[in-house]
C-alpha cells in the first residue's frame, strides 16, 4: 500500500474509529463500499491512518459494485455470525464536482464525473485531490442491526440479514455523504428491495389479492412488476441533469429568475424539517413541474418526487424523468387492487422518510385558465398512507405557478372548440420544447398557506370512497389557499380590460385609464399582484402588450389619428384565459353588480335589500360549478364588506329604493360583471336553449349534447346572439350541463308542480335577463359622465 496518498486536501466526513468508553466492545466490522481496487485501498489507508492505540481487534469486508446498485457482498453473510456487540461501521469514498462544472449532455453517454472509473480516479487522485472526500457513516452493532431486520422483514435467514446490512450501510452513508452533496441529493435508495422485503408490504398485498390478482396471477410476484413499472429510482446525476433540461427548457421562453418570495420560502423549508410534505400545484404548462424543482433545487430542498401519467414514459424522455424522481402511474387501476396498495405502501414508505411529493391539483392542465375542480385520487393515496405510518401530521402546501403568457393556450382554445388532444410522444416532447421560442415574460411561484391534514380529517374513518367529506375538503381548502396567494399580472388585467371593451377598440389613453382603475382597486384591497406592479413602469406593461401582439392575440391599429388596441380576430376565447387567472378576485363584484340591479328592476311590492340578497345568493348557486367561494354565512359578509369599501351606508341606500342604489352605482369604477361573468351566462344560455329543442334521450348523451352545444355555440354567435367566441367552450357547456343537472332540468326529478319543459323555459328567461343587465353593466361601465338614475332609465329602455 503507497503511503501519503491521503493528502490534506482530501476532506474527511466522520472519523472510521468510534470512540469507545470503558466497557464499550472491542471489536469492530468495517464494512467498506468500493466500486474500484484504488477506492478500496484509500479507505483501508484512512482505517490504519487513524487507527488509535488501543488493543481492538477488527475486520474488513467489501462491498463492490457500483454507485446507485445493490453491491455484492459475497462471504458476508457468513462474516456477520460473530459478537453481537461488534460494531459495524460503514465507509466509502465520494467523488466531488468541482464548483463551477455543470452536468452535460455527453456526460448522460459517457458517464457521471461523481462516480468515475479506474483511471479517472487515479487522474482526479493525482491532480485534483480536493474532489475526493472520505465518509464514514453512524455505526451500530450487528445485534441492534438483527434485531431491526427481524421487526421490519419477513426473511431471517442469514443471506438477508446480510442483504438488509448492505442496504441500511449504503444508506447510511448516504446520510453522511450530504455533508459532500448537500440536501438536495438526499433521495430514497433500494425502495423497491426494502418494500418487498418488509412483513407489512406481504401481508398488505396478500389480503387485497389473496394470493391471486386481476389476471390470475401470483399477487406478491405481480406487486414486484407494478413497483418495477411505478417506482422512481433517482440519481444524484441525473436529478442536476433533469434539473438543467427543465431551466433550458422554461428559458427557452422565459425569463431565467423565477419570481418567488424568499420568506415564505424559507417557511416552507421549516415545514419539511418538521413535517411530512406535498405539494400540490397549479397546471397550466408544460413547463409547471419542471418551473417547482428547478426553484427548489437552487435552494438547497431535498429531491421532489412529482407524479406524471404513464403516457409521459416513453422513450428516451421515460428514462430520464424515472431517474429524476418522477413517479409513473397508470390513467386507470380502479379493478386493480393490488395495484393500488403498492402505490398506496410505496407513497407511504416515502411520507416515513420524510421525502416531498408533489402534483397537479387540477390533474391535468387548465385549459379556461381557472383553476379547475380538483381531482381526488392521488390525494386519497397521500392521506391514506400518512395514515398508514403515522408520520406526524401531513402538510399539504399550494403552489400557484403564475406565467406571463403561455404558449400552450392555442392548443387549449382549439380542444375547447372540439378538436382532439395531440397525443404525447418524443416528437411531440421536442416540437413543444423547440416551440417556446418567443418570449412569454416571467414565472412566478407563490405558496399558499399549507392545509394541515390532521385538522380536516377524522383518523378514526376510513377513506373508503375518494368523494368522502374529508377529501373534499382538503382539496377544497388547497384551492381556497392557491387562488388567495394567485398574484394578479398585467396580461390578467390588459385582457380583462380588452374584453370588457369587445367589440369595440379602446385608445391607448382609455387601455391606461382602465389599467389604473383596476390596478387601484387591487391594491386597495391589498391583493397579490406581480412583480409588474412593483416596478410599476411603463416599458414593463409595454414590453407585455408587444408580446401579445407577437402572439397575435392582440391587433394594434396605428394609421389613424389614435393608436388603438383590440382583441384580434377569433382570439377572444385565447384572450379570456389570461383575464380568468385573476378572475376570482372579482367574482363578488360582478356579483354586487347584478344583484344592485335586480334589485333596481324589483317589483314595486318587494323590499330592495331582500330581492338584493336572494339575487346575490341565487348567482352565487349558477356559477357554483365555475368558482370556489366561501360558506354562505361567509359569503354573505364578503358581499358586505366589499359594498362597505363602496359605501358606509350601503345596506340603508339599498333599502332607500331607487335613488340610493343608483348612487351607490355611480360611486362604482371599475365595473366588472360584463369583462368577467359574459361568457358563463352565454354559454349556459346556450345550454338552455339546447336543452329546450332535445329530447330526453339525447339530453342523457352526454358527448352528443355537448356536440350540439358547440355547433349551436357558433351559429349563436355568427348571428351575434352573443357577444364572442369566448362563450363556445367545451369546459363552460359542461359546467352548463352539470348545473341544468344540479337544478333538477333534467332527469326524472323535477320541481312540484311543474314539468321539465316549463322549467327549462324559466331557466332560458332567468338567463336572458341576467344577460340583459350584464349589457346594461357595459353601458354604464363606458358612459363617461353618469347622471344619478341612469341605471333606471337604461332598466327602462329610454337610453
Amino acid at each position: 500500500m503507497m503511503q501519503g496518498r491521503l493528502t490534506p486536501e482530501i476532506e474527511r466526513f466522520g472519523e472510521p474509529w468510534p470512540v469507545l468508553n470503558a466497557g464499550d466492545p472491542r471489536s469492530l466490522l468495517f464494512l467498506v463500499h468500493a466500486s474500484t481496487p484504488l477506492e478500496e485501498s484509500l479507505v483501508r489507508e484512512w482505517i490504519e491512518l487513524c487507527k488509535p492505540d488501543l488493543q481492538i481487534e477488527y475486520s474488513t469486508a467489501i462491498m463492490s459494485g457500483p454507485r446507485g446498485s445493490v453491491p455484492e457482498h459475497g462471504g458476508l453473510a457468513d462474516t456477520l455470525q460473530t459478537d453481537g456487540s461488534t460494531i459495524v461501521v460503514p465507509l466509502h469514498v465520494a467523488w466531488r464536482l468541482p464548483q463551477v462544472e455543470k452536468p452535460r449532455m455527453r456526460q448522460l453517454f459517457f458517464g457521471d464525473p461523481r462516480e468515475p472509473n479506474r483511471w479517472k480516479q487515479t487522474r482526479i487522485l493525482a491532480n485534483k485531490p480536493e474532489l475526493i472526500a472520505l465518509v464514514a457513516a453512524k455505526p451500530a452493532s450487528i445485534d441492534d442491526l438483527l434485531a431491526r431486520h427481524k421487526s421490519q422483514e419477513s426473511e431471517t435467514g442469514v443471506e438477508a440479514f446480510a442483504s438488509f446490512v448492505v442496504r441500511q450501510a449504503i444508506l447510511s452513508l448516504e446520510r453522511a455523504e450530504r455533508g459532500v452533496s448537500g440536501m438536495r441529493h438526499k433521495m430514497p435508495r433500494f425502495v423497491r428491495e426494502t418494500l418487498t422485503a418488509g412483513k407489512s408490504f406481504r401481508q398488505a398485498i396478500e389480503s387485497v389479492g389473496d394470493g391471486e390478482d386481476v389476471k390470475g396471477g401470483n399477487s406478491l410476484a405481480q406487486a414486484d412488476e407494478y413497483l418495477k413499472e411505478m417506482v422512481s429510482v433517482p440519481r444524484s446525476f441525473f436529478v442536476d441533469f433533469s434539473t438543467r433540461f427543465f431551466r433550458y427548457m422554461y428559458t427557452r421562453g422565459y425569463e431565467e429568475k423565477l419570481v418567488y418570495s424568499k420568506p415564505e420560502l424559507d417557511k416552507v423549508r421549516r415545514l419539511i424539517r418538521q413535517h411530512p410534505v406535498v405539494f400540490c400545484f397549479t397546471h397550466k404548462s408544460h413547463v409547471d413541474a419542471g418551473a417547482l424543482i428547478c426553484l427548489l433545487h437552487e435552494n438547497g430542498f431535498p429531491m421532489l418526487h412529482t407524479f406524471g401519467g404513464i403516457n409521459m414514459a416513453f422513450l428516451g424522455l421515460g428514462s430520464l424523468l424515472r431517474r429524476s424522481g418522477v413517479i409513473f402511474i397508470r390513467r386507470s387501476f380502479q379493478n386493480n387492487p393490488v395495484y393500488k396498495m403498492c402505490l398506496r405502501l410505496y407513497i407511504a414508505y416515502l411520507l416515513e422518510k420524510h421525502f416531498p411529493l408533489a402534483w397537479a391539483i387540477e390533474g391535468t392542465r387548465s385549459r379556461t385558465g381557472k383553476l379547475m375542480p380538483p381531482k381526488l385520487g392521488i390525494l386519497k393515496y397521500v392521506v391514506e398512507a400518512a395514515r398508514e405510518v403515522n408520520s406526524g401530521n401531513l402538510h399539504v402546501i399550494p403552489v400557484s405557478i403564475v406565467y406571463d403568457l403561455i404558449p400552450d393556450v392555442a392548443d387549449y382554445v382549439a380542444e375547447q372548440g372540439g378538436q382532439k388532444k395531440t397525443a404525447e410522444s418524443l416528437s411531440w416532447f421536442f416540437s413543444y420544447v423547440l416551440g417556446m421560442r418567443k418570449p412569454h415574460g416571467r414565472i412566478s411561484l407563490e405558496f399558499g398557506q399549507a392545509v394541515e391534514v390532521e385538522s380536516c380529517t377524522d383518523p378514526t374513518e376510513p377513506l373508503v370512497e375518494p368523494d368522502t367529506l374529508d377529501l373534499h375538503k382538503i382539496a377544497f381548502q388547497v384551492c381556497v389557499n392557491v387562488n388567495k396567494v394567485t398574484p394578479i399580472t398585467s396580461s390578467s388585467l390588459i385582457a380583462m380590460v380588452l374584453l370588457g371593451a369587445a367589440p369595440q377598440a379602446l385608445t391607448y389613453s382609455e387601455v391606461s385609464r382602465e389599467l389604473g382603475r383596476l390596478i387601484a382597486w387591487a391594491r386597495e384591497r391589498n391583493l397579490p399582484m406581480s412583480s409588474d406592479f412593483k416596478e410599476a413602469t411603463e416599458a414593463r406593461f409595454v414590453s407585455i402588450v408587444e408580446s401579445m401582439i407577437n402572439m397575435g392575440i392582440i391587433t394594434r391599429y396605428d394609421e389613424g389619428p389614435d393608436e388603438i388596441y383590440m382583441i384580434s380576430r377569433d382570439q377572444d376565447l385565447l384572450v379570456s384565459y389570461y383575464r380568468n387567472t385573476a378572475i376570482h378576485f372579482c367574482f363578488h363584484n360582478a356579483i354586487i353588480e347584478l344583484a344592485l340591479l335586480k334589485a333596481l328592476d324589483r317589483d314595486s311590492d318587494q323590499l330592495p335589500l331582500q330581492v338584493f340578497w336572494k339575487e346575490a345568493f341565487r348567482l352565487r348557486e349558477l356559477l357554483k360549478f365555475e368558482f370556489f367561494y366561501s360558506p354562505a354565512e361567509t359569503f354573505r359578509e364578503e358581499i358586505s364588506e366589499e359594498l362597505t369599501r363602496q359605501h358606509v351606508e350601503w345596506s340603508y341606500m339599498i333599502e332607500l329604493g331607487n335613488s340610493g342604489i343608483n348612487e351607490i352605482l355611480g360611486d362604482m369604477r371599475p365595473f366588472f360583471a360584463h369583462s368577467t361573468l359574459r361568457a358563463f351566462f352565454e354559454a349556459y344560455s346556450i345550454v338552455a336553449d339546447v336543452l329546450l329543442r332535445s329530447s330526453e334521450k339525447a339530453v342523457g348523451d352526454k358527448k352528443l349534447f355537448l356536440a350540439s352545444c358547440l355547433k349551436s355555440g357558433k351559429q349563436a354567435y355568427l348571428q351575434r346572439r352573443i357577444s364572442s367566441e369566448e362563450s363556445i367552450g367545451g369546459n363552460m357547456f359542461e359546467n352548463g350541463l352539470t348545473l341544468v343537472s344540479h337544478l333538477n332540468l333534467v332527469g326524472d326529478t323535477v320541481k312540484a308542480g311543474e314539468s321539465h319543459e316549463s322549467a327549462r323555459l324559466d331557466f332560458a328567461r332567468e338567463l336572458k335577463d341576467i344577460l340583459r343587465r350584464i349589457q346594461l353593466i357595459q353601458t354604464i361601465a363606458t358612459t363617461r359622465h353618469y347622471t344619478p338614475h341612469y341605471a333606471s332609465v337604461l332598466l327602462n329602455g329610454n337610453e
